[in-house]
């Protein structure tokens, strides 16, 4: 899977009320969020799924294995969640 590179980062198309909230990254656009009651959360929770879904990646390579002995549930969520990220059914 290939999505593009972070840091992303969250700014304001224009100081007008109203305006969406962009994330972009070094080189490109990556999303519009529009104005509604929780814009700035969404923004940031987006700008920061690159540096969450290596940190997930990594945290599963070290903890993640169910016969670790770690909770088997969390290692369930952790497993759906990269699967989701990473287009696997």
């Amino acid at each position: 899977m290939t999505h593009t590179k972070g840091p992303w980062e969250v700014r304001r198309c224009s100081e007008e009320i109203g305006m969406p909230l962009e994330v972009v990254a070094p080189s490109r656009h990556v999303a519009k969020i529009y104005e509604h009651s929780h814009v700035e959360a969404n923004a940031r929770l987006i700008a920061a799924a690159p540096a969450l879904y290596e940190a997930l990646k990594a945290m599963y390579a070290v903890w993640g294995y169910k016969s670790d002995g770690h909770t088997p549930e969390l290692s369930d969520q952790v497993e759906a969640a990269l699967a989701l990220v990473e287009g696997k059914p």
